[in-house]
């Protein structure tokens, strides 16, 4: 069983890795190149490879199964940010600007893979392009009222159970002798 289960990993896993193969093409590396208008040492640094490898990746040498997903990942969000930011230079700039308190730029978190965080920023970018709307006017007007008619509203908004229990009268124990004694 144990072969079997093996066979059928190996089998799964080479179909995922001919599938995201197909679907990368040779120009996705040059595309994140041209869209972020980094230089290929920054792109390298974020998939933790050598700038040579990196240009061997956009003359079409194949990438490690690691490489290509985190391309996969890596390059829908810079395109968001290219579309965002609107030029290389714009883009360039704010991936190699610190933007937490630890210092980290957002090239960082592509590089640590923590992609959502990298987008969490990315979308408190402003582009001008915002649309706000105002808020509609409120149909309540405050209005004052005298301290009796405030602790009146308070009473009938009470809870009947809370009233009743209130309204009782705990006898004290002058009233009701210690049935101890007896």
């Amino acid at each position: 069983m144990q072969d079997y289960n093996d066979i059928m990993y190996r089998f799964f896993r080479w179909t995922l890795s001919e599938t995201l193969y197909n679907y990368l093409e040779p120009g996705h590396a040059e595309r994140l190149r041209e869209i972020s208008g980094l230089k290929v040492e920054r792109l390298a640094e974020i998939f933790g490879v050598s700038r040579t490898t990196y240009y061997k990746w956009i003359s079409g040498s194949p990438l490690h199964d690691i490489h290509r997903e985190h391309l996969l990942e890596v390059l829908p969000l810079m395109e968001e940010a290219a579309e965002r930011l609107g030029s290389p230079n714009a883009m360039n700039n704010w991936l190699l600007t610190p933007i937490s308190p630890g210092g980290k730029k957002p090239i960082d978190y592509l590089a640590m893979r923590q992609y959502s965080i990298f987008r969490g920023f990315l979308l408190q970018v402003r582009t001008g392009r915002e649309i706000f709307r105002p808020l509609p006017s409120a149909s309540r007007v405050h209005q004052e009222i005298s301290r009796e008619e405030a602790e009146d509203t308070r009473e009938r908004l009470r809870p009947r159970a809370w009233r009743d229990e209130d309204d009782v009268d705990i006898p004290t124990s002058e009233e009701h002798p210690n049935e101890n004694s007896r």
